[in-house]
């Protein structure tokens, strides 16, 4: 970029840089916190560090964005942090929250008993500790469920049966999620990423931002979906069906909207309908050659809750669809809605070869991780 241009830009962004050169309250907390943190081996990004100046301020014919300490989350209740185990730094995320439901709800369901079965995909929580009036939980750093965006129909096969198993290990245990969505669904790409680190921001660069974040395919190395966002999650103790009122979402439709009422509702049955939406908008709607999975999702999003089937069903539905398909249907490119046919013709290409090797190295059509939670 010339250096007119650049100054430029420099100037359009004065009143932005002054408010990232300066941290929020929350942030202050993180910052004035940093040293105990490093005591229990988290190491906060530069940014939060005591003495942290802005460094784009020394290079004003520089992009702001260039600098990774110009890059803070959106909710930083939430914030990224290397910990060190065995001499070996992990990408983790420290997350204040002040519900102790919450943490009583994840602690029970990733419990020793409940961790022994494969259908459980609740998050994993590494450490814990009270700071203050709040709990601190360090999980890994996770990513959201479809980024970067499925290779093959079979990748796509592995994240729905994970997840419909997830469901399934909930709703046995009288925990409905009442938040399931794309947002709330990620996995742990600690494998599939070389040397395991990426910029926690910038997900498609490295940490440093010196350049791309180098990874596999799932199928190359599997992985394992978590649910998280156990906000609004609630566990039943009545072995009756418990009845709730519906909870709104800014995402709702028109449609959904007009049908809400104050009526109590089964919540088991309203995470089949999120559920079912879910796959609509974020599998049926964006990629070709899953049309196999329409006639459930339909079932799922029936208006009337009792015509929708239960975890249960669905996995075993689920299961039967996946016993049809062909190995050359799972191997097969998972083709987006809009491609350019130049493109297309790429990657198809590349996607041939990489099938070929794939199938020399016997990985599985339906990538599963085998690691115990």
């Amino acid at each position: 970029m010339p250096s007119a241009v650049r100054q430029s830009v420099a100037d359009l962004l004065v009143p932005e840089a002054e408010a990232l050169g300066k941290l929020t309250e929350e942030e202050e907390w993180w910052r004035d916190n940093s040293y105990f943190l490093e005591y229990k081996s988290y190491f906060l990004r530069r940014r939060y560090q005591p003495r942290w100046e802005p460094s784009w301020k020394n290079y004003p014919n520089r992009h702001p964005s260039e600098f990774e300490d110009w890059h803070r989350h959106e909710n930083t209740a939430i914030i990224d942090a290397r910990r060190m185990v065995n001499r070996y730094p992990r990408l983790v995320a420290l997350k204040r929250i002040n519900k102790s439901e919450e943490l009583f709800l994840i602690d029970w369901l990733y419990s020793p008993v409940n961790r022994r079965d494969p259908r459980n995909h609740t998050v994993q929580v590494l450490d814990k500790w009270q700071m203050d009036d709040r709990s601190v939980l360090a999980m890994p750093l996770l990513r959201p469920c479809d980024d970067p965006a499925w290779d093959t129909v079979g990748e796509v096969v592995s994240f729905l049966k994970q997840v419909f198993d997830g469901v399934e290990f909930m709703h046995e245990k009288n925990v409905a999620h009442r938040d399931i969505k794309a947002s709330s669904i990620m996995y742990d790409p600690l494998h599939m990423y070389y040397e395991g680190f990426y910029h926690p921001l910038l997900r498609d660069r490295n940490y440093e931002l010196t350049g791309k974040a180098k990874h596999r395919t799932r199928t190359d190395q599997p992985v394992k979906y978590f649910f998280v966002s156990f906000g609004k999650a609630n566990r039943y103790w009545d072995t009756t069906r418990p009845r709730e009122s519906p909870l709104l979402d800014r995402k709702m439709t028109l449609g959904e909207l007009q049908h809400l009422d104050d009526r109590p509702v089964d919540p088991f049955k309203t995470d089949i309908y999120a559920l079912g939406k879910m796959v609509r908008t974020t599998v049926l709607m964006k990629f070709k050659g899953v049309s196999f999975l329409a006639p459930l999702v339909k079932d799922m999003l029936q208006d009337n809750a009792s015509k929708r089937p239960t975890a249960p069903d669905v996995v075993r539905r689920f299961n039967a669809l996946l016993g049809a398909l062909t190995e050359r249907q799972l191997r097969a490119r998972l083709v987006p809605a809009y491609e350019e046919p130049v493109l297309a013709v790429r990657r198809n290409i590349c996607h041939r070869f990489r099938t070929m090797r794939y199938k020399l190295q016997d990985k599985d059509a339906v990538p599963l991780p085998v690691d115990p939670l």
